[in-house]
């Protein structure tokens, strides 16, 4: 329970180097005394941060889900949306910058670290937690999972010590009454006065979701894995069907038996015989033009064999025997 509202604008430490981070004993303080974090645990105090705790409730593809005991289940390569525990109550001269717990990181979980809670803000915040793993990862319901580290600002204009409540420094910080350096307006968490008075309601991530309709929530990765799934379950289905298919008709084709055989053979020698009888009465007609030709050939041959032997006989003797010389 807040003890000093007033430490919201009213700075109670010494002045300190602009952008110094609060040690614990200031972290303490002030959630003592404005309620800085609730609930408080001091065990979860570290040296100059707070370890924040899992809430009740996160989101994971779009869809809410309330913790009683069972743990968040983080999907591989999924992406959820996770409440913390406690709420937070920041005076308008501090920024609160979180980051994942480096246990978690090294169980490969990530967070986006270049979010901070703006000065003013009051409520729970939501952490968007990755799991960049192939395995699914848990984190129980009240388990330490983000630290949180606060930094002063530039100090506020001199005149919020005369402010009683904060409304009347709301309501300056929204008319631009709030003068700082070289006279420019401090701005404020609140646009209007209906979001001051509305601040400790609880919002959910689909406060943001609904600035853009019809977007899903679901981590990339997750979805590529979960296409190829379904791709691959797409391809398994048809290959079992091909089998089947196959098996089918090897199973009908064997119980045609030897008959569809024979049948086979006879349809292919219908198609083979025509085919070879063809080539077979090409073949008889070139031999038989062979044949008469070697026959031509041959005539030939015997007609120039028989003027050759008639130019080559001796011619005979026609002189009187008286007249023949007798052989010596």
């Amino acid at each position: 329970m807040a003890q000093h509202q007033e430490f919201l604008w009213k700075d109670p430490f010494e002045p300190s180097d602009v952008g110094a981070v609060l040690l614990s004993d200031q972290i303490h303080f002030l959630a003592h005394e404005i309620g800085l974090i609730d609930p408080f645990y001091e065990k979860n105090l570290r040296p100059a941060s707070y370890d924040l705790r899992v809430g009740n409730v996160y989101y994971v593809d779009d869809c809410r889900v309330d913790l009683t005991e069972e743990p968040i289940e983080i999907p591989p390569n999924g992406l959820v949306y996770i409440k913390t525990e406690e709420k937070f109550n920041i005076p308008y001269y501090l920024v609160a910058r979180y980051s994942l717990r480096v246990q978690q990181v090294y169980r490969g979980l990530l967070i986006d670290n270049g979010l901070h809670i703006d000065p003013g803000y009051c409520g729970h915040i939501w952490i968007p937690v990755h799991n960049f793993t192939t395995q699914s990862r848990t984190l129980a319901m009240g388990q330490e999972f983000i630290s949180v580290e606060f930094n002063r600002t530039t100090r506020l204009p001199r005149e919020v010590n005369t402010i009683t409540k904060e409304e009347e420094l709301v309501r300056r910080g929204i008319n631009n009454e709030l003068k700082g350096s070289n006279g420019y307006p401090i701005k404020i968490f609140y646009k209007d006065l209906e979001r001051y008075t509305n601040r400790r309601t609880d919002f959910t991530p689909r406060l943001f979701w609904d600035k853009f309709p019809n977007e899903k929530h679901q981590s990339a990765m997750l979805g590529t894995e979960q296409r190829l799934n379904h791709v691959q379950i797409q391809l398994q289905d048809a290959f079992n069907a091909f089998q089947s298919q196959v098996g089918r008709r090897i199973a009908s084709f064997e119980k045609l038996g030897y008959l569809a055989i024979a049948g086979l053979i006879v349809g292919l020698l219908a198609i083979v015989l025509p085919i070879l009888y063809a080539e077979w009465g090409k073949s008889r007609e070139v031999e038989s033009q062979h044949s008469a030709a070697i026959d031509d050939l041959r005539e030939k041959f015997q007609e120039q064999k028989r003027r050759l032997d008639t130019i080559t006989a001796p011619q005979s003797d026609t002189r009187a025997p008286s007249q023949r010389q007798p052989a010596k």
